[in-house]
């Protein structure tokens, strides 16, 4: 079973920062976002902040867009609250924002920027595809993950995961790599390629026995990750392939 997909994307600049801006009397103490991964149905963010004087209510906005206002009164000082958003690999960049009107005091603003990503996956049993034995369905279920393809303020790095469990009563061989291209402006090879186990026509990849009812996993790979070495400017584009590659083979022994 060789499962493979592809996956090209330009990264553009992206910096993490959050801010709470600082007002004379009642102020924001804290203001915190976690943004799970998007696997389909958009990702339940959760925005959690913190006040030093009770809150009458609080307008919410993300990307700058009046999202909702939410009342809390007297004895509330600590609130949460989900937003469903939508992301992709590379990353979807929100801003969101709260602006607090207390119950004494004047309002305080404060905000936080953060990304959502959404993984590619493929999954199921799939056919052989083996240059040196015959097309075949070895009954194997296998899956593949790209979860992450993007800057990480110097790299621009691959997150994958590779997954494959062997319902048979037979055991078989799997093996996995991972691979990152760089491709010019008219999306032709540039001659910089990294893959982890390093490519050698000499050499096969490494493979790793499935007994019946076994698993196998990797993950990776910070040994493809393409240095950037700061942030991206405004008007540079970079084109990378992201592969994730996964294979179970063998007679079936």
């Amino acid at each position: 079973m060789k499962i493979r997909f592809y996956i090209t994307c330009v990264i553009f600049s992206m910096q993490l920062f959050g801010m709470i801006s600082s007002s004379q009397a009642a102020s924001i103490t804290f203001m915190s976002v976690y943004s799970p991964d998007d696997w389909g149905n958009g990702s339940n963010v959760t925005v959690s902040l913190g006040t030093d004087e009770d809150i009458f209510f609080i307008d919410w906005y993300i990307n700058g867009a009046y999202e909702r206002t939410m009342i809390y009164g007297e004895g509330i000082r600590t609130v949460t609250e989900n937003f469903t958003l939508t992301g992709n690999v590379k990353g979807e960049k929100y801003e969101v924002r709260a602006t607090v009107s207390f119950v004494e005091s004047s309002d305080e603003e404060g905000s936080r920027t953060f990304w959502v990503y959404r993984p590619k996956s493929i999954s199921g049993i799939k056919q052989v595809d083996d240059p040196w034995e015959k097309p075949k369905v070895t009954g194997v279920y296998g899956s593949v993950y790209l979860l992450r393809h993007h800057h990480d303020g110097q790299n621009i790095v691959v997150v994958g995961h590779v997954y494959a469990h062997n319902g048979t009563d037979k055991t078989y061989n799997a093996s996995s790599f991972f691979r990152q291209t760089e491709y010019d402006a008219n999306l032709d090879p540039t001659g910089w390629e990294l893959q982890d186990p390093k490519f050698d026509p000499n050499v096969p990849i490494p493979t790793t026995p499935i007994g019946p009812g076994r698993t196998y996993t990797n993950s990776g790979s910070s040994a493809i990750s393409y240095n950037v070495g700061g942030p991206i400017g405004d008007t540079q584009r970079i084109y990378l392939n992201a592969h994730v590659h996964l294979q179970v083979s063998g007679h079936g022994a």
